[in-house]
């Protein structure tokens, strides 16, 4: 039954291949079904493929979060440009006197000591009285824009310089994409202070919001656009009389000093300097060079906008580009697509009522009234329509609207004379929009030879919102969006009907059509006539059968089940297309491993992540919803509250959850005592969103806002409740955790598993490893996955296999059901499967129910194990065997449910205390064979890593440190600052050794820089900590952080109106200083050690104060022997190499310099290493480089596989000792060694 014969008449065993697919990881296994009659699956083969994220592996940083710090060295260099430019003038006419240099640098360097400095040093103290700001440039700005004070022309020239780098968003709502980087107390400030609100200039805004938060360096002036400091600079031009240079110079001509920017759409690289990310790169990349009329050779010009070089291609058509998101054209095909699926009693509905509610799209936004008067009409009701068109318990029907028509017709109304023209206003001109789709198929948006887009004349509906809404898309500056709008308009002959100008600026205000499509104008235009015909098939359908249709008439001949040229052409992220990539890699050799073998995969089965999509998923969401919801109406009658008020709203649902008492003190709190008084109390976040990116109800609890004062982030709950309140109570709470959160026999626990596994299992936010939640992205993952299985579904020829998905949840169920017991508390522990003993098992939603008189929660809590790589592979062979069951899963006895009136809530009944609910069981024998199959087979995982020769990567980590040049020893000091306010204990613990009496030492005082240079500072922070010492010890208070106590108390008591700094008060209770970090020198770092700043122009015996990258980032590590026939090594790094282009350039003369150090007399190193290189120890364990030590010449490993499960902390080991027993090993993607 599971076999058949090949060609050459020899039986091939039938197997499934299980595939678990990563970011990071690809977990496989082949898996023997012929003994499935038996309830054994054996393994033949299992590993997992490993390989680095695109993202950096040091630091984690994500794509999104490089290409920010790209385009802030960008803004730098481009803000350098400006400034020295604007220097070169000043030189040029004569304003200034100073030197020019060629370099830059040294040019910037010079104005800066001669101009910026010595006048800085006296800003501050001569314009001080103008606004009593502490930042002597603020005191100048709001001098010059006050004709009372006449400001020298060096004063004149410093302010203009310093304005250079205050340009403000050039988007006409600056706090609409800036608002997320604000400090949420500053814009409650901002936005509801009357003073701040009348102020006229950005400095105005900044001295009142100083008044009121004592605050000068915040986040507010990111509300600051680029024509609110235009406005500022005109005034101090007007004011100040500026003869030596003219306003529009300054500010105002394209070219000008301060509002110069490139515009987005002319991408990098010109005429002279090519970029392959540019204009003047062909769809590969490579530049094509012309003759000019001077007869130079230049690069020529590809494409006219960088939008159309870079913009994705049409899923349907590849070559054509994609639409915008939210364009007109993509609205009317979202709603005609949705419209062919709508069923009334269990038929699809008619072309005419498609129409009709097409019609109403467009006359009316409200998307529920208009509908069902059309419904109503036709004896409809909404109730009897299917699911996809309508959401009972929403009460929403299941259509978009077209934002594109709506936004702008009403701004046409306004200024268009017969503005009617441009409206769907009834059935006759809903029909010659579905003509003007048949005749104008591909006709509006037509790439050239170039690539540019032919934008046609014809100036009907469909033309004009879909061309504004494409204008829209690929310009995002206002100024830019008016100046083409009006092009548009002119060549379109709209102008004609313009009644005022404010048209143009009032369309590029628009904010709704960022973001584009995965089709093309051209498939809009195709298939919108044809969805709104009389039973059509919706777009997937038809595209599908398309598909399906020309791979049967090519017999897939075109196609290789191998091939990666598709996942190039896929628009995903790098790190989504290199999973792939090694996917095919891997998959090729699984197929070339089981024809060799006399292996048919019947199966692919791939495991899916557990999507919020899906029916089900929504189903229960909605209920969640619609139950808090519920919830929120129960408790506003319940408390009589008047107003929709959703914070006090979620600390009751939170306080009832807690059945009455804070969660950590186990104080009773009083509803009312909440309603009345909601500033005492705060709601927490067990695990710091900061660190778990968790925003949600198991992340959440209600406590004391005093008790929470304490509570700093890097405390977890257990850690807090049993510092503050002692051990015992930790007890009691971990107790009331359990019969809150766990639903017992009583039911009258909440059931969130998730927040009892927050409050409960961690011990340690250290050991709160969220990057790996992070770096898994779910959403990343579901694409992998779904682009996988198209590919192995369409591109196949010659294999007859099926492709399976399997749902994460039905994994987890199957693990839970087997039950693995492995790494406790970091120490090294034997790894195996096995049941526990006296334990039944449950959904993988659900937690082990305790037997009666066992109370070890923790015990009962099952959490997968990521620690191990081999998971993968588990998981793997898991999903093989679901898809030997989809359709006999066994069922657990379904009980009824109780009706409990006293709170109107539905509970399980309970049975011998363990809880029953429907759910898939596996037969008993069959989890014991795969737990057996599990442990037999584990020594023999196959494991194999991505070796990364590519060596465009970061040097160096990009955080500056500040340090003092030491020239006798040739050695930098790294100076670090200390957080006066810091919880953390490592942080306090270096507190207390500059301030507490009892802790302090002698020798680390010499290293503080207050101590050094500000005594009386000094003395007066060490007076408030010991007093504070002492009235702590006197009230047996546990608070760690005296200064962060003192600052409490202070706030409590109405003398200082801040927490964010320790105040230096006077008799009088005034502030007379305020202090929040420290600076103290650590540790002594050679100079060729480190790398220098850009920013330090002076030469290195010119200057003591530095600043520099402690951080360096290995690219290659070379291994050689010394004179003394010893193993050694040198990293290949930012202090012996640089990028040139897209390659590495070693500097020998450094390198040089790095090996007389260590006594290396060879040229060549022995080996090369790369990362992702895989060794083999004595003990035949294989590992992996990860970092090194260069001073005492270890490197750093980690393993990779083995049966007993090492420490994960990274072990360092001595070069000379151990690298002679280190074999390097190749690996192919199964993971099975070969010899290069």
């Amino acid at each position: 039954m599971y076999f058949y014969k090949n060609k050459e008449n020899k039986l091939n065993k039938k197997v499934v291949l299980g595939l678990d697919l990563g970011i990071a990881s690809v977990g496989w296994c082949l898996t023997d079904i012929s003994q499935k009659e038996d309830n054994k699956f054996p393994i033949i083969l299992h590993g997992v493929r490993l390989f680095e994220t695109v993202d950096d592996s040091d630091d984690k940083l994500l794509n999104e979060t490089r290409r920010k710090k790209r385009g802030q060295r960008r803004r730098n260099r481009r803000l350098f440009t400006r400034k020295r430019d604007f220097i070169k003038y000043l030189i040029d006419n004569n304003i200034i006197e100073l030197e020019f240099d060629k370099n830059p640098k040294i040019l910037v360097r010079n104005f800066i000591e001669k101009y910026i400095n010595p006048f800085s040093k006296n800003l501050e103290l001569k314009y001080k009285s103008v606004t009593n700001l502490p930042i002597g440039f603020h005191n100048l700005r709001k001098a010059a824009i006050n004709e009372k004070y006449k400001l020298d022309k060096s004063e004149l020239i410093v302010l203009l310089y310093f304005y250079l780098s205050l340009r403000g968003a050039f988007f006409d709502n600056p706090e609409d994409t800036k608002s997320k980087e604000m400090n949420k107390n500053e814009i409650e400030i901002f936005d509801k202070n009357e003073s701040i609100k009348n102020a006229e200039f950005p400095i105005d805004k900044i001295i009142e919001f100083y008044k009121i938060s004592g605050k000068i360096r915040s986040t507010i002036n990111l509300k600051f656009g680029h024509q609110d400091y235009l406005k500022e600079i005109k005034q101090v031009f007007e004011k100040q009389n500026i003869d030596f240079m003219n306003y529009e110079k300054f500010a105002m001509e394209e070219k000008s000093f301060f509002s110069r920017i490139r515009n987005y759409s002319e991408g990098p690289g010109n005429e002279k300097s090519f970029s392959k990310y540019g204009l003047y790169a062909n769809e590969n990349g490579n530049p094509e060079l012309i003759i000019n009329e001077k007869g130079q050779k230049i690069y020529t010009k590809i494409f006219k906008t960088l939008w159309e070089s870079k913009i994705g291609k049409c899923s349907y058509d590849k070559k054509l580009y994609r639409a915008p998101k939210n364009s007109f054209s993509a609205k009317v095909f979202d709603i005609t697509n949705k419209l062919t699926d709508w069923k009334h009693k269990n038929e699809y509905i008619s072309e005419r009522l498609k129409r009709k509610i097409l019609l109403s799209r467009f006359l009316n936004k409200d998307s529920k009234s208009a509908v069902e008067k059309i419904l109503k009409e036709e004896n409809i009701k909404f109730e009897n329509l299917s699911e996809i068109a309508y959401n009972k318990d929403d009460n929403k029907i299941n259509l978009p609207i077209i934002n594109a028509y709506h936004s702008l017709t009403t701004i046409f109304k306004k200024h268009l004379i017969n503005f009617e023209n441009y409206l769907i206003s009834n059935e006759n001109d809903l029909s010659k929009l579905m003509s003007f789709y048949k005749q104008q198929s591909e006709k509006l948006f037509v790439p050239n030879e170039k690539g540019s887009y032919e934008i046609n004349q014809n100036n009907n509906v469909l033309h004009i919102f879909d061309a504004i809404s494409n204008i829209l898309n690929k310009f995002s500056t206002i100024q830019d969006r008016i100046r083409i709008l009006e092009g548009y308009f002119e060549f379109s002959n709209l102008k004609k009907d313009v009644k005022s100008s404010e048209i143009y600026s009032e369309i590029a205000k628009l904010r709704e059509f960022s973001g584009t499509s995965s089709l093309s104008f051209g498939a809009y235009y195709k298939f919108i006539p044809n969805l709104i015909s009389e039973g059509s098939k919706n777009y997937s359908t038809i595209s599908y059968e398309e598909k399906a249709l020309q791979n049967q008439k090519n017999n897939f001949s075109h196609s290789n089940l191998f091939e990666k040229t598709w996942v190039e052409d896929l628009i995903a992220s790098p790190t989504v297309k290199r999973s792939l990539r090694q996917t095919m890699n891997l998959l090729k050799e699984i197929f070339k491993y089981s024809e060799k073998n006399n292996l048919e995969i019947e199966k692919i089965v791939v495991e899916v992540t557990r999507s919020s999509n899906n029916k089900h998923e929504r189903k229960k969401i909605e209920g969640i919803n619609k139950y808090r919801k519920e919830k929120y109406e129960e408790l506003k009658k319940v408390y009589d509250l008047p107003n929709e008020n959703t914070t006090l709203l979620k600390k009751l649902w939170l306080l009832r959850q807690q059945q009455g008492y804070d969660a950590y003190s186990l104080r009773k709190i009083e509803a009312n005592d909440v309603i009345n008084k909601p500033w005492n109390y705060d709601i927490d976040h067990i695990v710091p969103r900061s660190i778990s990116f968790d925003d949600s109800f198991s992340n959440l609890v209600i406590v004391n806002k005093l008790d929470n004062a304490k509570k700093s982030n890097d405390l977890s709950a257990k850690q807090f409740i049993e510092k503050i309140y002692g051990i015992e109570k930790l007890k009691e709470a971990k107790e009331n955790w359990g019969n809150w959160y766990l639903r017992n026999a009583n039911g009258k626990a909440f059931n969130d598993k998730g927040k009892f596994i927050k409050l409960y299992t961690i011990d340690n936010l250290d050991e709160f490893d969220n990057s790996d939640f992070i770096n898994r992205n779910l959403s990343d993952t579901s694409y992998i996955t779904n682009a996988l299985v198209n590919h192995l579904t369409f591109s196949n020829s010659k294999y007859k296999y099926s492709v399976v998905s399997v749902n994460g949840k039905q994994t987890s169920n199957l693990r839970n059901q087997i039950a693995f017991v492995g790494i406790k508390n970091n120490k090294e522990t034997e790894r195996e499967w096995k049941r526990p003993e006296g334990f039944k098992s449950i959904n993988s939603n659900d937690f082990l129910i305790r037997e009666e008189g066992k109370n070890d929660v923790k015990d009962d809590v099952l959490i997968k194990d990521r620690s191990f790589n081999g998971h993968h592979a588990e998981d793997a062979y898991f999903i093989t065997i679901i898809s030997q069951y989809f359709r006999s899963f066994k069922r657990i006895e379904r009980l009824n449910v109780n009706y409990r009136k006293e709170t109107r809530e539905l509970d399980d009944l309970e049975k011998n205390n363990i809880k029953f609910k429907e759910k898939a069981s596996f037969d008993n024998f069959l989890l014991i064979n795969a737990l057996d199959e599990l442990n037999e087979k584990l020594n023999q995982m196959r494991f194999s890593r991505m070796v990364i020769t590519k060596k465009n990567t970061q040097l160096f980590n990009e955080t500056l440190y500040s340090g003092k040049y030491d020239k006798g020893k040739n050695t930098i000091k790294k100076v670090e600052k200390l957080n006066l306010l810091d919880n953390r204990t490592d942080k306090i613990k270096k507190i207390e050794e500059f301030f507490d009496e009892d802790k302090l030492k002698e020798n680390e005082l010499t290293k503080l820089h207050i101590f050094n240079h500000d005594k009386n500072l000094y003395e007066t922070l060490k007076i408030i900590w010991n007093e504070v010492k002492i009235e702590i010890k006197n009230k047996n208070l546990n608070e760690k952080n005296y200064f962060k106590y003192f600052v409490n108390k202070k706030l409590q008591e109405g003398k200082i109106s801040f927490n964010e700094w320790v105040p230096i008060l006077d008799n009088d209770f005034k502030i007379i200083r305020k202090i929040r970090y420290i600076k103290f020198s650590s540790e002594e770092k050679e100079t060729d050690e480190i790398i220098f700043s850009q920013s330090n122009f002076l030469k290195i015996d010119q200057r003591q104060n530095f600043s520099f990258h402690n951080t360096l980032y290995w690219v290659q590590i070379w291994v050689y022997k010394n004179q003394k026939d010893q193993y050694c090594f040198i990293s290949i790094d930012a202090r012996n190499s640089k990028f040139e282009k897209d390659e590495i350039k070693i500097n020998y003369e450094k390198l040089k310099t790095q090996k007389e150090k260590l006594q290396i007399i060879n040229e060549e190193p022995i080996l090369k290493i790369n990362k992702g290189d895989l060794f083999e120890n004595e003990e035949k364990e294989l590992f992996y480089i990860v970092g090194r030590d260069e001073k005492p010449q270890k490197l750093e490993i980690k393993y990779i596989l083995g049966k007993k499960i090492k420490d994960q902390k990274q072990i360092q080991k001595p070069v000379k000792k151990y690298f002679p027993n280190w074999k390097k090993v190749n690996l192919t993607y199964m993971g099975e060694i070969f010899k290069k």
